[in-house]
Formats: C-alpha cells, structure tokens, sequence
C-alpha cells in the first residue's frame, strides 16, 4: 500500500480516505484535555456525518499508522500531503511533528490579540482590568489575559493599558501565516484590536539525540583489540 495518501488539512487535523466498507472516512484530531493521549482516533461511518472516537494515542506517528491500518488493512508507507503542496513520506526515523515543525507546520492551540485603553491618571491596574472586562462580557469565546501598562504621559496625565485576549484556536498552521490567521479568526468578534500578536504553540516533543562515533577511532580500537 506504498501509494497510499493521507491530508493534512489547514486549521485542523489530518483525513484518511477509507478503503473499509464500513467506514466513509477516518481522521487524527488533537484533544487538549487529554494530555497524556492527546492524539484521537476518529472515524465515520456510511451515510454518516458523525464523528466516533476510536482509540487515543501520546505519538502522533502511531495515531497516524493506526488510522492508515484501519483504513486499508495494511501497515506499509503513505504520505501526507500538507495543503502548500508538498509531502512527508511515513514512517520515518524523525518523529512527524519534528518533521512537520522544521517545514513550518505549528500545532496552535491559542491566538492573542490586544486591545488598548488610553484613560487620564490616577487608574489602577485593577480598574483597567475591570474596562477590559466589561468590553469581553458580551463576546464568550474571548477571554481576558494580562492586562499591564504601556505608557504614562505626565505632561498629558494620560495612561495608556494594553490588554492581553486569547481565543482558543485547535489546528495546523503555517508559522508564516499565523498573524493572518489571527486576524481572520478574530475578525468576527465585534472588537477593535491594535498591531501585533502573540500564539501558544504545541511543544513539539523531539527524540533523544543520536550518539555520534568518531569512525576512526573507533575503527582503530577495534584493530588493537583484535591484535
């Protein structure tokens, strides 16, 4: 099953084309709530548009294998094919995730953007955290970070805060496209943000270094051992 292919899709996890006749389609999505097994088996069945949940797995190479040998019946190699256009070929020695990182592919679990409140002095942290909160009261899928402040103009008396607020976000992105995808994720709350931005990424979880030999050395102990 050499041929196989396997998707990437941006946003979100990976879809495996079923070759089962029980099965329409099988996925790999991440699940923040389950640390120690974050990667989840899913799959829908015939004439169905819901997911089941299968079996969960702490590697995403095993998920991924998994997902391929329920779909075709076979553990052999596939690729997967990321929505720039170009592919990773499994398995591998270096673990997907590290592979997928280097190429500029990050799991993003959060996207921050900043609000700023410019108000005249005296104002206390509290009470600007408690203006950044009335504007988020309306709007359940943002929620309040940091809330810290930026400038004091004595001239003016005027203090400008600048708020951290997250929205949760659970998918593959480009790194290159990550302040784009804030924008448009935050794009349908009705808040005006000022520049920049700020994400928290999955910790990619990387396999212990390999020991390097010196060959010469070792080749020449070996010959006076051998003597």
């Amino acid at each position: 099953m050499q041929g196989f292919e396997i998707n990437l899709d941006y946003g979100r996890g990976f879809t495996i084309p079923s070759m089962n006749d029980d099965f329409q389609m099988f996925g790999v999505q991440h699940d923040c709530e389950m640390p120690h097994a974050p990667w989840i088996l899913i799959s829908q069945e015939r004439d169905s548009d819901e997911w089941t949940r299968q079996a969960s797995y702490d590697d995403l190479d095993q998920a991924l294998s998994m997902a391929v040998k329920c779909s075709t019946g076979a553990s052999d190699k596939f690729k997967i094919n990321l929505p720039c256009g170009r592919h990773v070929m499994r398995p591998g020695r270096i673990a997907v995730e590290q592979v997928l990182q280097s190429m500029g592919w990050l799991y993003v679990h959060d996207l921050t953007g900043f609000l700023s409140h410019v108000c005249m002095a005296p104002v206390n942290d509290v009470a600007a955290r408690r203006h950044f909160l009335s504007l988020l009261s309306p709007l359940p899928h943002l929620r309040l970070g940091e809330v810290y402040m930026a400038s004091h103009c004595e001239e003016t008396n005027r203090v400008s805060w600048i708020a951290d607020v997250h929205i949760s976000f659970e998918g593959f992105v480009r790194a290159s496209d990550i302040e784009s995808e804030k924008d448009a994720t935050f794009s349908s709350e009705s808040i005006e943000l000022v520049q920049g931005f700020d994400f928290t990424a999955r910790e990619c979880r990387t396999a212990p270094c390999a020991e390097i030999v010196d060959l010469d050395w070792h080749r020449s102990n070996r010959m006076k051992q051998a003597a």
